[in-house]
């Protein structure tokens, strides 16, 4: 389970059990208070509006401190996962990724079918990230942004998302997705990654073409001593909005 779900659930059972003890307090101290005689229905009314407000009042403070708890917590669980995806020296291995022609497909399905498929694509790309020991930084419609602590993760769960693409269940559009990968140093944010290796990460994914997975020169250095992996002859590249030429590799799985 989602470790921020986690500490929210366990939040929520703590206020529970805060207000049971505070109601229960109370309500065996009122017990032992003499009653008053008993006062016409509009004043009950009144009375028990009054002591709702008193009540709300006294547990006020409580809800707002563990509030402020479970924020801190979220805070602190989305700090360790952004230094979670960092390598030992610092760097970080992004993966973008998306589907081919989904703006044609879309109007080909309808608008209720693209959803279901872009449902069972999410849960196939959130499986293998997890397998990978990656981590989903965000996604938007049928794209995803992907952080992993080193190259050979993030190769490797593309690999498995473009095997398992091949084979699409039954009932399933085949897709053809695009991926990019690129490993530099990025500054982390608000659960989120910034800066020119990011743009660059997501460049080198735009050069693809669906059912490829391309990489950039730092990945390949990286990645070359695993005999798994294969690359191509270097593809020389113009990445929007980064000078120079740039060489990437296209994995031969």
């Amino acid at each position: 389970m989602n470790p921020i779900v986690l500490v929210a659930v366990s939040v929520a059972v703590t206020l529970v059990v805060v207000a049971a003890v505070f109601f229960g307090v109370r309500k065996i101290r009122d017990a032992r208070k003499p009653k008053p005689p008993p006062a016409p229905g509009w004043a009950k009314l009144v009375q028990g509006a009054v002591q709702a407000g008193v009540r709300a009042r006294e547990l006020a403070p409580a809800v707002k401190e563990s509030w402020q708890s479970l924020m801190s917590m979220v805070d602190s669980v989305r700090a360790s996962d952004l230094r979670s995806d960092l390598g030992p020296d610092g760097t970080i291995t992004l993966l973008f990724s998306d589907i081919e022609d989904s703006t044609a497909i879309n109007t080909r399905l309808g608008d209720e079918r693209w959803l279901d498929e872009l449902r069972a694509h999410a849960k196939l790309v959130n499986k293998l990230v997890d397998k990978h020991d990656g981590h989903v930084v965000k996604s938007q419609g049928d794209g995803f942004m992907v952080a992993f602590s080193e190259p050979l993760p993030a190769v490797r769960c593309a690999i498995d998302l473009q095997h398992a693409l091949e084979r699409p269940a039954r009932k399933r559009e085949p897709l053809q997705v695009r991926v990019g990968i690129h490993t530099g140093r990025a500054i982390s944010e608000d659960g989120d990654y910034f800066g020119e290796n990011v743009a660059f990460a997501a460049r080198v994914a735009q050069q693809a073409a669906g059912g490829e997975i391309l990489v950039s020169a730092a990945v390949k250095e990286r990645v070359a001593g695993d005999d798994a992996v294969s690359f191509s002859a270097p593809r020389p590249v113009e990445l929007k909005g980064i000078d120079g030429v740039h060489e990437v590799f296209l994995i031969v799985a």
